[in-house]
């Protein structure tokens, strides 16, 4: 008897801008798929989801996801605090107490690197977007090509 794989819903993407300003409430601009490491196979948008035009994913069905985001930071942040935050359906996440983060940073000395991650619910046809928190006061520069935007299906 054959055995067959589950869909597997998954997504790779970065920005393919160079140095940008980030202010409260900017979507960043997840824009390109990242390639399979010279893969031919795809997986980069596996199944689909990921829209590279309006910078979001799309929820394929009804389920557990986990994504995750990673950017790269230029050291003229000066003390401006960053929290880059998921919205689905263009709503700012709250747990109730404060705003979900994916992370949050504020200048550390030098260029910097970080990232967090989250696991979210979502229904077929949610969109899900990365912006900097609404509230968030002064201008945070990061680089995109070495941001990155990744996510999977769990079940």
């Amino acid at each position: 008897m054959p055995i067959f794989a589950p869909r597997q819903y998954a997504f790779s993407a970065h920005s393919s801008s160079g140095s940008t300003n980030l202010n409260a409430s900017d979507k960043v601009a997840f824009n390109e798929l990242t390639n399979s490491f010279g893969s031919t196979s795809g997986w980069d948008n596996r199944e689909g989801g990921f829209d590279t035009t309006n910078h979001k994913y799309v929820a394929p069905v009804t389920g557990l996801y986990y994504f995750c985001v990673h950017m790269y930071f230029h050291s003229n942040n000066s003390g401006n605090v960053c929290a880059i935050v998921p919205r689905i359906n263009n709503s700012q996440l709250h747990n109730g107490n404060d705003t979900i983060f994916f992370f949050a940073v504020t200048y550390i000395g030098g260029d910097y690197a970080t990232g967090g991650g989250l696991y979210l619910e979502l229904t077929s046809g949610d969109d899900l977007t990365v912006h900097k928190r609404t509230g968030n006061s002064g201008t945070n520069r990061y680089y995109g090509a070495h941001s990155h935007f990744q996510g999977h299906f769990i079940g």
